[in-house]
């Protein structure tokens, strides 16, 4: 399986969101990881055909959860080439 970049920042955005306790809308996750919420949609709607998230909620699945911890370095590397390239 490959991801798209928007897909792992997604994936990490919600991971991290739910950490905080925080809700999770499109656009909390548009502004917590600097994508647009068009992007965000297309990505969660790709996930949620994976199986790694519930789109009715906005939630990660099992899967998801453990997925998203796994690319948490991959994610952390994507957000500083985009704030080196803003």
């Amino acid at each position: 399986m490959r991801l798209t970049p928007a897909e792992v920042l997604t994936l990490s955005g919600l991971f991290e969101l739910a950490q905080s306790d925080r809700e999770a809308t499109r656009q909390r996750l548009a502004e917590h990881t600097g994508l647009w919420r068009e992007e965000v949609a297309a990505a969660s709607a790709s996930l949620a055909r994976g199986g790694w998230l519930d789109p009715r909620q906005l939630r990660l699945t099992l899967p998801g959860l453990c997925l998203a911890a796994a690319i948490a370095p991959r994610a952390r590397q994507l957000r500083g080439a985009r704030r080196l390239a803003a």
